[in-house]
């Protein structure tokens, strides 16, 4: 549930709004009231793109880096050995700050660079590059999280293992994004032709064939058992 309302969160303030022109409350405001049309011509312009190839940039070098660094951890760490009343609370704050990696947050942002790349690909094809630069550092980061900073993870014994068919079928939101974008254009911009209809029933086909397709398959809901329980007692 995190992971879901964190990606919905993002894709709206991140990539739904900016790519309107809505950059503020107040510019949402003025066109919901005013009902200006004249906007959705200029709804998702390739010189935008620009903008979120800086967005996807950063995000891989200055992000991953960040994540790698922990400071927001640091921080906490700092002002609870700070604020510890004796010497006696520092094996218990050095086991708190210990804490599970927090799937869902870091898929969402995973799952939000992807979509964002998929949609401007085509518009601004230089993105894919740096979007695949992004997913490779995030791999090795998370890697190194999971293995040697972060506590060990009990997600697959509380059913988690929804969370990643979850997140591959978020993922089918960019090509539905992509498809609902390029429609858009060919109607507002080119005042429908042939090459709308075309896209609107590659829409039409893509939601059906999502629809029909199965989930893959989810992770096991029952622990894996201990070196103890298959060797037996010594």
């Amino acid at each position: 549930s995190i992971m879901i309302k964190c990606f919905c969160y993002l894709l709206l303030m991140i990539l739904i709004l900016p790519s309107l022109g809505l950059t503020s409350a107040q510019k949402l405001i003025e066109w919901s009231i005013s009902n200006d049309t004249i906007r959705w011509y200029c709804v998702f312009m390739p010189d935008r793109g620009s903008f979120y190839v800086n967005y996807v940039i950063t995000a891989a070098f200055i992000g991953t880096a960040l994540e790698l660094l922990r400071f927001p951890e640091l921080i906490v760490y700092i002002w609870m050995l700070c604020t510890a009343k004796s010497k006696a609370e520092t094996p218990y704050i050095r086991k708190s700050i210990l804490i599970e990696f927090p799937f869902g947050i870091h898929y969402a942002w995973t799952v939000l660079v992807f979509t964002i790349s998929i949609v401007y690909s085509v518009s601004c094809p230089l993105i894919m590059p740096f979007a695949m630069i992004y997913i490779c550092f995030k791999h090795f980061v998370d890697r190194h999280n999971l293995f040697f900073a972060y506590g060990p993870s009990n997600m697959i014994s509380r059913n988690g293992g929804k969370i990643h068919s979850t997140a591959v079928t978020m993922t089918k939101s960019a090509i539905v994004i992509l498809l609902v974008v390029m429609a858009m254009i060919s109607v507002f911009r080119e005042r429908g032709n042939a090459r709308a209809i075309i896209l609107f029933m590659t829409l039409v086909l893509t939601l059906a064939l999502f629809a029909l397709m199965s989930p893959i398959k989810r992770c096991a809901s029952v622990p894996r058992p201990s070196v103890v329980e298959v060797a037996g007692p010594a």
